[in-house]
């Protein structure tokens, strides 16, 4: 029997040896592949992940039948009419929890309204649940989201700015991006309280549907919010 090296061992001898990579690929273009993945700054973790990931879509963007398309890092915001958006009978809740919503001051918080675009790493998610609680009252989640003085909530000009950002961009969108990156499956905007055409107070919020797909809804407060429900905004 013949002395097997180790590659010999690996791959078989004779007819029903199998193809090593060097067969298609000599070790000199393997040797400048390296050079170039060092050369840009690639580490071994980085060249793990790249062989574990859709190399078929690199090949379409070396032939041309693809284009890479920059991660979005900023959304800018866009005014919104709840009357324009969801339907005539619906409002921004003016005054306090117990009224009738139609007299007093808008139930917003104002330090969304200033923002001009929004960064996506700045992002802040908050549940309100404390130790022990498995669910609690958007109405109370509203509560203690007051409470944090330093927390903007996001109203309608983020809801309505990701909103657009994902109807043009879909799958490049900031929405998909948190549904990939992070496994968000749900956000509500606590900063524009809506008063719905049946008199129910409600906050705008999206969902990833069956579908794989983001539609919106607004929830009423008097619902049941769990650790899946995330109000997000920022740190002022």
């Amino acid at each position: 029997m013949p002395n097997l090296t180790a590659q010999d061992e690996f791959c078989g001898t004779g007819p029903e040896r199998k193809k090593t990579m060097s067969s298609d690929y000599s070790i000199g273009s393997m040797n400048q592949l390296a050079d170039a993945l060092a050369k840009a700054g690639f580490s071994p973790d980085d060249v793990t992940k790249l062989r574990q990931g859709d190399l078929g879509k690199i090949l379409r963007v070396l032939r041309g039948i693809a284009e890479i398309i920059p991660i979005k890092k900023f959304v800018p915001t866009k005014p919104f009419n709840p009357a324009e958006f969801i339907d005539e009978g619906c409002t921004v809740w003016k005054g306090l929890i117990d009224s009738d919503g139609f007299s007093g001051e808008e139930d917003i918080d104002q330090r969304s309204l200033a923002l001009t675009e929004i960064e996506l790493a700045k992002i802040i998610f908050e549940t309100c649940l404390q130790k022990g609680e498995s669910s609690i009252t958007g109405e109370e989640k509203l509560r203690r989201l007051k409470e944090k003085q330093n927390f903007i909530r996001f109203g309608g000009n983020v809801f309505i700015g990701l909103w657009e950002d994902y109807q043009v961009n879909k799958e490049n969108s900031v929405l998909e991006r948190l549904y990939w990156e992070r496994k968000i499956t749900y956000l509500d905007f606590s900063g524009l309280v809506l008063r719905c055409s049946n008199g129910c107070r409600a906050v705008l919020y999206f969902y990833r549907n069956d579908n794989s797909k983001w539609d919106w809804l607004f929830c009423w407060l008097n619902n049941v919010c769990d650790a899946d429900c995330l109000s997000v905004g920022y740190a002022s």
